[in-house]
Formats: C-alpha cells, sequence, structure tokens
C-alpha cells in the first residue's frame, strides 16, 4: 500500500539528488551524504520501508509521530557531514556513543506514553536501530578516516557539459 502522506513523510523516490560528475566513485557531496541512511531509518520507524521506488506499510510503527521527530533530532545531531569530516580517537567514539545512548534511553523512558509504543520491545528496537545508524557514521571519522582519504583530492565536475577541475592547483591557476 502506498503512502497517502498522512504520517508526515514525504513520498520521495529513493536516489541521490546530486549528478555524479565522478563516474562510478561519486563526489565529496555524495559520499558524505546521510540523508538516505536517514530517511531509511525515519521510515522504518514509522513501519513503512521503500519498495519499487514508492512508500508502503511494512509493519506497525515502533511510536508515533511526535517520538520519531524526537528520536530521529538526537539522531541527527550525531550523523551529519561533520562527524563524517571529523578526527575521532577510539576511546572518543566509544565516550560519544555512550552519551547519546543516555540521551535517548532518557528521552525513550520519560516520554514512552507520550510516544505511543505499540510494540513493549519498542523502545530498545529504537535504540539497537539508533546505534546502528550512528555508529556507522561516528566510525567513518576513526582517525581521521574520512578526512584523510578526502585531504588533497581533485575532483571533475561538470557543469553545463564543461569539465571544470577543482582543487588547490587548478584553484591557484583559475584556469
Amino acid at each position: 500500500m502506498a503512502d497517502d502522506g498522512s504520517s508526515g513523510i514525504p513520498n520521495v523516490p529513493v536516489g541521490s539528488t546530486y549528478n555524479n560528475p565522478l563516474g562510478n566513485y561519486g563526489s565529496i557531496v555524495e559520499m558524505t551524504d546521510t540523508e538516505e541512511l536517514l530517511y531509511r531509518l525515519e521510515l522504518n520507524l514509522a513501519g513503512k520501508d521503500i519498495l519499487n521506488g514508492l512508500v508502503v506499510d511494512s509493519g506497525v510503527a515502533l511510536m508515533n509521530g511526535k517520538g520519531i521527530k524526537d528520536v530521529m533530532m538526537i539522531i541527527k545531531s550525531a550523523c551529519n557531514r561533520i562527524e563524517i569530516m571529523s578526527h575521532f580517537e577510539k576511546k572518543e567514539i566509544m565516550l560519544l556513543m555512550e552519551f547519546l545512548n543516555d540521551s535517548l534511553a532518557k528521552c525513550l523512558m520519560l516520554n514512552r506514553i507520550n510516544y505511543g509504543f505499540s510494540n513493549p520491545s519498542g523502545r530498545d528496537l529504537v535504540v539497537v536501530m539508533a546505534n546502528f545508524s550512528i555508529y556507522a557514521v561516528i566510525s567513518r571519522g576513526k582517525e581521521g578516516g574520512e578526512r584523510r582519504f578526502w585531504k588533497g583530492s581533485q575532483q571533475d565536475i561538470n557543469v553545463k557539459g564543461q569539465t571544470q577541475k577543482t582543487g588547490l592547483i587548478s584553484g591557484l591557476f583559475k584556469r
């Protein structure tokens, strides 16, 4: 059954909104984009999934719209380009995960009635889903992983059919 829009979650086609200027490799904008991950997580919390590019019901929502909005606010604070491009030591990642888990657990416990959990283990499922997403994003910044990868990289960007080089050297010479 397709989404009728009443859940507040937009029914948009899946895929990046950016053109892929580097062929199969993607650009820094695409490769550090967390929007699709967050969108799918929000759908899963709402008991929905994507099938053939359409949002469909896949089960019962874990909580109501207010709960989903509040939980996603916490998750989005840690799932973004800034975290991906950061430089975290292993200990910092564990401390950050502990802090986020504590905040999420408090939010879910204090609002369990307001969020209308329909599943007795709903809060546990929300915490697990949030942890997988947050840890995957934050771990990309471990030891400066993404930052080291992109440092000094050069990209070819297609602008109206013309190839324009961007990077340190081409920026100095303004081709």
